[in-house]
Order: structure tokens, then C-alpha cells, then sequence
């Protein structure tokens, strides 16, 4: 495993790797369907319309958020 991970030249050696929560599992899983791609396809129309409440319109910032009790 450590082949690879090693930098030739460098002061100190590192090994690092990856744990990945059940969730980050199932989310990677989920992107790789075509569920996900066709999703993916209508999102920068959700984006543009923000875009344009954000900019055209003033609304970046709340004016008031309540937290629900």
C-alpha cells in the first residue's frame, strides 16, 4: 500500500488514507446512477433561477431566519 504514498526527497513520511462513512458510501453509489445523471441534466436550470433571484432581485441574504421550536 505504500508504494506510491511516499514522496522521494521529502523531509518527513506521511500515510494517510480515506475512511469513508456509510453515507458518503451510499451517496458515491447513488452518483453513479442514471437517476442521478438525469437529475443532474435539469439542475442548471434550478441554478440560473437562483442566480437571477440572487442578482437581478437583492435577495442574498435573509432578512430574518427563525429557528423552528
Amino acid at each position: 500500500i505504500r508504494e506510491g504514498c511516499y514522496k522521494g526527497g521529502a523531509k518527513s513520511q506521511t500515510y494517510s488514507m480515506n475512511i469513508k462513512s456509510m453515507e458518503h458510501t451510499e451517496q458515491e453509489s447513488f452518483q453513479q446512477t442514471t437517476e442521478c445523471k438525469e437529475i443532474a441534466k435539469l439542475r442548471y436550470k434550478i441554478e440560473a433561477k437562483n442566480s437571477e433571484l440572487k442578482q437581478g432581485y437583492g435577495y442574498e441574504l435573509a432578512w430574518e431566519y427563525k429557528v423552528p421550536q
